[in-house]
């Protein structure tokens, strides 16, 4: 049995789809499938079940699903042990939100790897919910998400902050505009991100505090990503709130419009289980909350 198929199952249980799991993994579909249906010949047993929401675990995938975690488990804990002073080694895997998948987390690992150039860094990307699954479920190490955490059992800390933006194209009305009223956000169509979604959250919230019922918001589109968002509002023409450090790498085509009298500012938080972190992780936290990082 090879390991990398169970991440292959691993994948389409966690994003819902085998042909998502494969962009994640950066192999094709048919490889995906292939490996998956290696691993089902091998143990004799379907290990996944269709649903109307896209793939689960069958029961015997629980069970596979399972026994990945207790390998990886000791994967660590034998890399922890055989570190003897040479610096570290082995493989982290980090979950992040887009926000700081665009920003925050490259140049923490850049520095991670340029302290221990033996380490393997693994960078998944979803929303906010997502991340707080996976670092819960122990299938990352560490997370970096736009809100905190809501499960019993992880820890967090706020190491950064960050601005959300309303943004336009340039065909929009308000594309010339500096600044508008907040009351005129409910005459406008919205491209907005998924549920789920920490940037999401805090808009609605915002707005909500504001006398704003998110709910009656005229919404045309709805991106699973960032930069999903960003070549939605291009497309239609229409409005979305975007996280500054994800509009800073697209480009000088879209308008930033200002909010009179509101700034939309939430945490970057880091988020850990609270089990034994293995070195490499522990070093990763450390370098994250030191101080002038």
């Amino acid at each position: 049995m090879e390991l990398s198929d169970l991440d292959v199952l691993a994948e389409a249980v966690r994003l819902g789809s085998l042909s998502a799991a494969a962009r994640q993994l950066v192999i094709s579909q048919p490889t995906a499938s292939r490996r998956l249906q290696r691993l089902e010949a091998e143990l004799g047993s379907r290990l996944l079940e269709r649903t109307e929401r896209g793939v689960r675990a069958s029961p015997d995938g629980e069970v596979a699903l399972a026994f990945r975690q207790a390998a990886q488990a000791a994967r660590r804990e034998m890399e922890r042990h055989l570190d003897h002073g040479h610096g570290l080694s082995g493989e982290l895997h980090v979950a992040a939100s887009s926000a700081p998948a665009g920003g925050l987390a490259p140049r923490w690992i850049g520095r991670l790897l340029n302290r221990h150039p033996a380490v393997r860094i693994r960078l998944s990307v979803g929303d906010s919910r997502l991340v707080e699954e996976d670092v819960g479920r122990g299938r990352a190490m560490v997370g970096l998400m736009g809100r905190r955490p809501e499960t019993s059992g992880l820890r967090h800390r706020q190491v950064a902050e960050e601005e959300t933006v309303l943004v336009v194209e340039a065909r929009h009305r308000w594309a010339k505009a500096e600044e508008i009223d907040l009351n005129q956000v409910e005459t406008a169509a919205w491209v907005v991100r998924e549920q789920g979604s920490g940037t999401r959250r805090m808009v609605e919230e915002r707005l909500a505090g504001a006398g704003i019922d998110p709910g009656q918001l005229r919404i045309v589109a709805e991106a699973g990503s960032a930069l999903a968002q960003l070549a939605l509002i291009r497309a239609t023409g229409e409005a979305g709130f975007v996280s500054s450090s994800v509009l800073a790498q697209a480009g000088t085509d879209l308008a930033v419009v200002r909010l009179r009298g509101v700034r939309l500012l939430r945490p970057i938080v880091l988020v850990w289980a609270d089990r034994t972190l293995t070195e490499t992780a522990q070093a990763f936290l450390q370098l994250a909350t030191e101080p002038g990082r």
